[in-house]
């Protein structure tokens, strides 16, 4: 027969050991709790819409606390009224969530079927309820519903201080998508706006054959209604046709500007812009513009798309010319350059001594984007005496950081 020691020891230790095994137990659940709300968090923040939100809420909090599910309540700001996301809401609960939003408090309801905010629905309801505001500096924007569907009672504190901080983090991520749904909108605005005004300068360019064309149909009609000037007739046919096919180039540049499915390729920029000048030439002797061309880079290899850097270098033209046009000394100029594998291209015109340039960049985020996909920049130029566009590109097969190998002698 064994000695009272012997069993005060084992009992002792018998304790030991089972509280040693609950105490692990419950820090297992701790810490698995703990893994999944940081798991849900990062889901949260990084949803795109609501919906995804709710989505992400109801598979996760079964594991994060005692709970069945989760559910989302968003003010409709026109309406001034809460709609459940992804589900119609019950009845029932309406006041619950309604006194939830309106004191911005947490609000538990043990036992739904014993309580003044819950209306007798004959939808079924869960049993229990934890609603939780959602709010993002002092912003009300909705309520989350945490429920269990199979017994009554209270949620533990610690499940209480889970729903709070799933609550601020829900709070937040529905604050970003906001903010991301207005950045988007208004780069759509700017979007438009810039192709707007990049189509208004096509027009404008469009507009002078048109105008030509027009003319010289009417004084070629006259001519051969008077029947005694072949030769006259016969050269404003030609001018005809001559207008006829700058439109048609006009037309085919935009044509390959808008063309998604061109693959980039290996373009000469140099006579991408010396096939420009030669176009743009007639348009400078009708605005009695005076061009200046200065090639140092020579033949200069960059990757792209043609149509849509040909549109780019026209664009800027065109507003050189324009801001040219209103200048004393009316000339514009196109150099090119290369400096540390990049080719450099300057469109702009002189003033006179003195004379500060006028205006600003419009219509040039198109533009801008543009050569940011193409690997460069464009810079924007106002000094005395100078208004310039420059722009910097990556030469094909060149090193950016690398120095240029000297001349072998």
């Amino acid at each position: 027969m064994q000695s009272p020691v012997f069993w005060g020891v084992f009992c002792g230790g018998l304790y030991f050991l089972v509280m040693w095994w609950l105490r692990t137990q419950r820090l297992n659940q701790q810490r698995q709790a703990t893994h999944a709300l940081y798991v849900l968090s990062e889901e949260v923040i990084a949803a795109s819409t609501p919906v995804g939100i709710a989505e992400k809420l109801a598979d996760s909090v079964p594991r994060l606390m005692d709970a069945a599910t989760a559910h989302l309540y968003l003010l409709h700001r026109e309406t001034q009224t809460l709609h459940r996301v992804g589900a119609e809401a019950p009845a029932g609960l309406a006041a619950a969530v309604a006194a939830c939003y309106r004191n911005r408090a947490a609000l538990m309801v043990p036992d739904t079927r014993n309580n003044s905010l819950v209306k007798n629905a004959t939808e079924e309801l869960p049993r229990s309820v934890l609603l939780v505001p959602l709010s993002s500096h002092e912003e009300p924007l909705g309520v989350m519903q945490i429920d269990r569907q199979d017994r009554a009672g209270f949620f533990a504190p610690e499940d209480q201080a889970a729903a709070q901080h799933l609550a601020n983090l829900v709070s937040s991520a529905l604050k970003l998508q906001e903010q991301q749904a207005l950045r988007e909108q208004l780069f759509r605005g700017e979007k438009l706006a810039a192709a707007g005004q990049m189509i208004a300068g096509i027009a404008s360019e469009l507009r002078s054959p048109i105008d030509a064309i027009s003319r010289l149909s009417a004084e070629v009609s006259a001519t051969l209604k008077r029947r005694d000037d072949i030769p006259a007739v016969e050269a404003g046919l030609e001018r005809v046709i001559a207008e006829s096919q700058r439109g048609r180039e006009i037309l085919a540049r935009l044509g390959s500007f808008t063309d998604t499915n061109a693959a980039p390729r290996t373009l000469d920029i140099g006579a991408m812009l010396r096939k420009l000048a030669d176009f743009r030439e007639s348009a400078w002797a009708e605005q009695g513009l005076q061009g200046q061309r200065r090639f140092d880079a020579g033949a200069a290899a960059v990757i792209g798309s043609e149509g849509q850097l040909e549109q780019v270098f026209l664009t800027l033209m065109m507003d050189v010319e324009r801001r040219a046009a209103d200048s004393p000394t009316r000339a514009v100029s196109l150099k090119t350059s290369e400096t540390n594998g990049h080719i450099r291209i300057e469109i702009g015109h002189t003033l006179p001594a003195g004379v500060e340039p006028s205006g600003d960049e419009e219509g040039l985020d198109v533009c801008r984007g543009i050569v940011q996909t193409h690997g460069g920049e464009i810079k924007f130029h106002r000094r005395p005496g100078v208004f310039a566009y420059e722009v910097l590109l990556p030469l094909a097969g060149r090193s950016v950081d690398a120095p240029r190998p000297a001349p072998v002698v």
